[in-house]
């Protein structure tokens, strides 16, 4: 991916700030709990919704990997970004509404189920 796509992007998030470009930084994204690993080109932190939507289009428009991530630590190779891929951490997505009564619960994607158990 071209050091355009990464100013591209930057400009068309609410927080530029959330994309990481250096490699100490994607190492922490390129793997989960298993032995597979991969580092993505880039990764974008998200900070809303808004710009988890700003991102996917630009990858669309641009034929760019996409590997959506929570945690990190599945057992499954399912968060390892394809070569070259944007990471999408929804890690900071954590709205977390709790409705007893209904014994329902609305759930961010980086909700940690041990929050939502406790």
């Amino acid at each position: 991916m071209p050091d355009s796509h990464e100013k591209a992007l930057r400009k068309l998030l609410r927080a530029p700030a959330s994309l990481i470009s250096g490699a100490d930084a994607r190492e922490d994204y390129s793997h989960d709990a298993t032995f597979y690993s991969s580092p993505p080109r880039l990764v974008l932190v998200a900070e809303s919704v808004d710009d988890v939507q700003a991102a996917v289009a630009y990858c669309h428009q641009h034929s760019i990997p996409i590997t959506a991530r929570g945690a990190g630590t599945g057992l499954s190779g399912g968060c390892v970004p394809a070569s070259g891929a944007l990471v999408i951490s929804l890690e900071r997505l954590v709205d977390l509404q709790i409705f007893p009564l209904e014994k329902t619960a609305v759930c961010g994607p980086g909700t940690i189920t041990k929050d939502l158990v406790d």
